[in-house]
């Protein structure tokens, strides 16, 4: 917490102050509770003010320290990624997409509950015919309808429960999201599995397809001796680079039996043939609550009922995307937003009024709400870098790491406006 030891000849000025007595009221009470929790360290840091404005040494000391305090909080963790070998280290950074995703699931239960049925029915153990052909189980829908969401809850399912699951998110990394590669990553971590000599590396690898695939079996075919199925998920399949091994499924060769099963998430355009497959549909009303409550619960924010109530009423919210994005627009509320709220009261209920009436100016359709939203990003953050950052970002393939943006943007290049544009639209970025 700020700690501030001299205000200067001129003062403090009036927007370091609470808007009124109410989020003064708000503020000490957030501020006691962290003090009061176990899972919080609270700090203060001091501050001196000159000509109105927080002196730079201040600053410059600030940052310095919380550098200091996230290095040591993390040296731990970061030291046991870098021993990882580069397979594992891959699969971390899968996983690591998996969990996050599954600490957002709050909606179709139901659809869950069925996949996860079918699912185990997979299982050697419980039906010892059932690996006599490999099904690949398709997840479809629009882009986000919760695809994601759904599979990365069920992969967390099945892993809690004993399965042997391999997730590949496309678009993540190069890894996950060339068809070939993938084929390769399955035959090398199923190698690791069965404890026998690797004949093929890990990463981009130069033996013909066919070869590999002829591996693939052989492997596969030994695997199930000891183990239930081997669960292959792939998210966003259409973010794999579009190639013939991508639209052949390279991966799942025909004359793989049951040892290996993929599920896979796509949109509605891929070609999936006779396989097995569910459709998501549009979300009912109760899981649209559902899914507004859980977002405002993994931002820890609230939200009046009013409000919600407002929300409900767009026909986009069928969208969890949508949802997400919404709550993204109402996290820009800035200066010029709460000038008007104060001139209706400023209270909570104006507060309320004035979320109210941007939810109803939004557009209904996803593509027009994300331009929305990223128009009132550039407003904030500035125009030509918000502009020119997301325009760099939608020509990419794989997207871009902030270093490659930095290199392509140049004297455009703002991290603090890049590092603000992830804090707002967190949701937006993988």
């Amino acid at each position: 917490f700020r700690k501030i030891e001299d205000v200067g000849e001129t003062g403090i000025p009036d927007f370091y102050f609470e808007r009124n007595s109410e989020n003064k009221k708000y503020l000490e009470e957030l501020k006691e509770r962290l003090r009061n929790s176990p899972n919080c360290k609270v700090q203060e840091y001091p501050v001196h003010f000159n000509d109105g404005r927080i002196q730079q040494y201040d600053l410059d000391m600030f940052a310095e320290r919380l550098i200091k305090d996230l290095e040591s909080e993390f040296v731990g963790e970061w030291g046991e990624f870098d021993r990882l070998s580069d397979f594992d280290r891959e699969q971390e950074i899968q996983w690591g997409f998996i969990k996050r995703k599954a600490k957002g699931f709050c909606a179709r239960k139901e659809e869950t509950d069925l996949l996860m049925k079918t699912f185990r029915s997979w299982s050697v153990r419980l039906n010892p015919e059932k690996h006599e052909k490999t099904p690949v189980h398709y997840i479809i829908g629009p882009s986000g309808i919760g695809k994601s969401t759904i599979l990365s809850e069920i992969a967390m399912r099945l892993h809690r429960e004993g399965w042997d699951v391999l997730p590949f998110i496309g678009g993540l990394t190069s890894e996950s999201s060339d068809a070939s590669r993938v084929l390769c990553n399955l035959i090398y971590y199923i190698e690791g599995q069965l404890g026998i000599e690797h004949q093929v590396r890990y990463g981009a690898n130069k033996t013909p397809v066919l070869k590999l695939q002829e591996r693939l079996i052989e492997v596969a075919g030994q695997y199930v001796q000891n183990h239930d199925p081997l669960i292959v998920v792939i998210d966003a399949l259409d973010q794999f680079y579009p190639d013939e091994n991508m639209k052949n499924l390279s991966f799942c060769p025909q004359k793989l039996n049951g040892n290996v099963r993929f599920i896979i998430t796509c949109t509605p355009e891929i070609r999936t043939g006779s396989a097995d497959k569910t459709v998501l549909k549009t979300l009912k009303r109760e899981d649209r609550l559902l899914t507004v409550y859980g977002v405002l619960n993994h931002r820890h924010k609230e939200m009046p009922e009013e409000v919600i109530s407002q929300l409900l009423k767009c026909k986009g919210t069928e969208n969890p995307l949508y949802i997400s994005m919404v709550m993204d627009r109402l996290m820009l509320m800035d200066q010029q937003d709460y000038k008007k709220i104060n001139e209706h009261g400023g209270q909570s209920d104006a507060i309320a009024l004035h979320q109210k009436d941007i939810i109803a100016s939004l557009p209904d359709k996803l593509s027009e709400m994300a331009v929305s939203l990223f128009e009132k990003a550039g407003e904030k953050l500035g125009h030509i870098f918000t502009q020119k950052a997301l325009q760099y970002i939608a020509i990419s393939r794989q997207g871009l790491r902030d270093s490659d943006l930095a290199y392509c943007m140049e004297k455009d290049w703002d991290s603090a406006a890049f590092s603000n544009l992830l804090f707002y639209l967190e949701d937006q970025f993988l």
